[in-house]
């Protein structure tokens, strides 16, 4: 904030952020973290002015945000994307001073090959924000701001052993390779009243666990279904949910294995 009659000006938010002086705020730096934008912060905001023999100094500028894009596949900016910080605000009244300049933030793309074709800003600040580009590929014939690093793609450190339950058929129909759970376009298409089977399988589920298909209906009454222990082995099992209904129009159906 800006000096405004007795009250003084204030310093900029943020690791980094702008410091009030006699006259004109502080600029804001970008002090976050490393290249690798682990964890990912936005930047730091700018110090307000001072009032002088005026009534108001400015507003400092605020820091910029901070985002990442990840794609399995590629990434190509023929846009723009921003993350600058913001710019001054001026005082009122004569001989009042402007505020600093937010430091910019970070944008972080990750993919395995990614081309800039466009605009990648991060500026701002006496220390600007970061734009770090990780892929195996990278063309560049558009321009960028900021502090820049182009580095590998790395992987995602993720356990080796992830639980997951999920639908395998329905009514003897199988279940499409990506579940949307969309309402306008259905992941099945039942054409009974009576009941049908779902067949479920597991993975990192132990042995012998009970699954629970939960039901929330367009029109009928939400219902649950207690479906067979699941068998088999830790790393490849199955399960059978009998007597399952589905009312006429949209059902949303949660699984849910709890052990």
């Amino acid at each position: 904030m800006g000096a405004y009659l007795t009250s003084p000006a204030t310093n900029g938010g943020g690791w980094g952020g702008g410091v009030t002086s006699t006259g004109s705020g502080g600029n804001g730096k970008y002090l976050y973290s490393t290249n690798q934008l682990v964890p990912l912060v936005g930047g730091s905001g700018a110090a307000g002015g001072q009032a002088g023999s005026g009534t108001a100094g400015g507003n400092g500028g605020a820091g910029g945000g901070a985002i990442r894009i990840v794609s399995s596949i590629s990434i190509t900016v023929t846009g723009t994307i921003e993350a600058y910080g913001g710019g001054i605000g001026c005082g009122v009244g004569s001989a009042s001073y402007c505020g600093g300049n937010g430091s910019g933030g970070a944008i972080h793309l990750i993919a395995p090959t990614i081309a800039n074709n466009g605009s990648l800003g991060a500026g701002g600040g006496d220390i600007p924000g970061i734009v770090r580009i990780s892929a195996n590929t990278y063309t560049q014939t558009g321009g960028t701001s900021g502090t820049f690093v182009n580095g590998p793609l790395y992987n995602t450190p993720l356990p080796a052993a992830v639980s997951q339950v999920k639908v395998v058929s329905v009514n003897g129909v199988a279940a499409p390779t990506d579940i949307m759970a969309n309402n306008y376009v259905p992941d099945f298409t039942i054409g009974t009243m009576s009941t049908v089977s779902v067949n479920i399988s597991a993975t990192y589920v132990p042995v012998g666990t009970v699954v629970k298909l939960y039901l929330t209906s367009e029109q009928g009454n939400d219902s649950s279904v207690t479906c067979s222990a699941l068998a088999g082995t830790l790393t490849s099992s199955t399960a059978t949910c009998t007597g399952v209904t589905f009312p006429q129009g949209v059902t949303i159906t949660d699984i849910r294995a709890v052990w």
